[in-house]
């Protein structure tokens, strides 16, 4: 149950939550509204870079945590069954066993959050904070124009940022060895009292905040009028009417271009996976890394590629609905 909740984050674009944390955090949001009927002050929680950084960390912590999941179950239990009958016990077994073997894991993840960070494009334009790279890009290229040198340098300072921590994580796993074996799984410690009690609330005050922006999505899209109070005076469902029944191709196209994409990529990956694993075609490292570097690549960065080759093509039955 606490893992399906950890995962929730990721359903909703960044920049939904963003939109719902305004509701909540923001300037005249719940929480500011409730301060200062009790003590006569407010928390700046959205204003700016601030706002960014926590609508960030909110969504894009399950990518790490997933990650070291894996990497900690994968982790062969007997290596510290044997430091413990050593006599390394605590933050001390942690430092020396365990977060050794957990690095591959925890800097993948961690490489796949700065990646999606630096990639972020919705949630700085949603907080009207365009001082980064990514906005940066994205607006140059949309308002001045296709020829405007400076966004395709952005470009290359994201490309050049990805690609630097990739090799710089590669370059330190390189520097020792890493082996897992699976094996059963040593019994667990239970937690009791005031241990067990701090666990419960790290986990429901981090689990909380992170689903803030789901329960304000859920009730901001029954809301009518949502404005300086703490929860919507109105409610209503002709929103949902809206786009369910009036305008239904919102929701076709975004199932159609999906669907498709999704079809494509499942044929694609699924040859180039046999032919990496199954066959001695010439090259293959080749590949492996031309079909890994979109990874490595902001998404940024691909839109304003392809839109630059492919500007101006007709493609011929395209209606652009």
């Amino acid at each position: 149950m606490l893992q399906t909740a950890a995962t929730l984050p990721l359903v909703i674009p960044p920049f939904v939550g963003a939109v719902a944390l305004q509701l909540i955090l923001g300037r005249s949001g719940a929480v500011n509204l409730l301060l200062m009927e009790w003590f006569e002050t407010s928390i700046p929680f959205m204003e700016g870079l601030t706002g960014v950084v926590l609508v960030q960390t909110l969504h894009f912590f399950p990518f790490i945590m997933l990650n070291t999941v894996v990497s900690l179950s994968n982790i062969d239990s007997s290596l510290e069954e044997m430091a413990q009958n050593l006599g390394c016990h605590g933050f001390r077994l942690f430092r020396r066993v365990t977060l050794p073997l957990m690095l591959p894991g925890f800097i993948a993840g961690s490489l796949v959050t700065f990646i999606r960070a630096i990639d972020d494009l919705g949630t700085p334009l949603m907080l009207n904070y365009k001082n980064l790279l990514a906005p940066q890009a994205y607006l140059r290229i949309t308002t001045i124009g296709m020829d405007d040198v400076d966004g395709y340098v952005i470009c290359v300072v994201l490309v050049t940022l990805s690609m630097i921590s990739l090799l710089a994580a590669r370059k330190y796993l390189s520097l020792a060895e890493y082996a897992t074996v699976q094996r059963p799984v040593a019994a667990l410690e239970k937690l009791h009292g005031a241990k067990l009690g701090l666990v419960w609330l790290i986990i429901l005050l981090t689990l909380g905040i992170s689903l803030l922006p789901h329960i304000g999505i859920v009730i901001l899209s029954f809301a009518k009028i949502w404005s300086f109070s703490l929860l919507p005076t109105e409610y209503t469902l002709a929103h949902y009417n809206e786009i369910l029944f009036r305008v239904p191709h919102f929701v076709l196209n975004t199932l159609r271009y999906t669907l498709i994409a999704a079809g494509l990529d499942i044929v694609l990956g699924a040859i180039i996976a046999f032919l990496l694993l199954r066959s001695r075609v010439p090259g293959r490292n080749l590949l492996d890394a031309i079909a890994s570097m979109p990874l490595a690549i902001p998404g940024v960065v691909l839109a304003v590629g392809y839109l630059r080759v492919f500007h101006g093509w007709d493609f011929p039955g395209w209606t652009g609905r």
